[in-house]
């Protein structure tokens, strides 16, 4: 359905770009691939791996990467 009401919100203004919020891992996300911008808001090394900051660009270059 995400498919769908990309394609809808387009129809209404094809001049900006589609974005949404998304709360979804890489392997349950299914609208990040029909939008314009994608955005990232990790706590990389605050949750987990805390106090760690040496993980933080491993870990969201790998995210991207994926």
């Amino acid at each position: 359905m995400i498919f769908n009401l990309t394609d809808y919100v387009r129809s209404l203004d094809s001049t900006r770009p589609v974005t949404a919020a998304i709360n979804q891992g890489l392997s349950s996300d299914l609208a990040s691939k029909s939008l314009d911008v994608i955005m990232l808001n990790r706590y990389y090394a605050w949750y987990s791996d805390t106090g760690h900051l040496n993980v933080i660009t491993i870990q969201t270059e790998t995210e991207f990467n994926n």
